[in-house]
Order: structure tokens, then sequence, then C-alpha cells
């Protein structure tokens, strides 16, 4: 069994998302101010993530 919540399974995969969409050549479907919003919760989940990694890091 994984130690990997569920929440944080989700959050992973949109981070790996979120990051292919950037390095895409696409161009967001939204307005600045949806794209803004985006960026900000990929961010949000990228600290949140590095935060949880820092945590079980066994620094012995």
């Amino acid at each position: 069994m994984s130690s990997v919540s569920e929440e944080r399974r989700k959050r992973q995969q949109n981070i790996k998302e979120g990051l292919q969409f950037i390095q895409s050549p696409l161009s967001y479907p939204g307005t600045q101010e949806q794209y803004a919003v985006y960026l900000r919760a990929l961010v949000r989940n990228l600290f949140n993530e590095g935060n949880d990694v820092y945590r079980e890091r066994d620094w012995n």
C-alpha cells in the first residue's frame, strides 16, 4: 500500500500536467486573469509538494 495520500497523488498529477502545459507551445484558452489564477494554483501546489518532501526527508 502506498504511503502517498490521494490528495497528494492528485496534486502531483496536477503539477505534472501544469508543467507539461507551460512547456508546450499552446496558449492558455482563458483570459489573462484566469491564467494568473491557474499559475498561482500551480505555484501553490509546487510549494506544498516541496514542503511535504522536505518534511518526509530523514535529515539525520
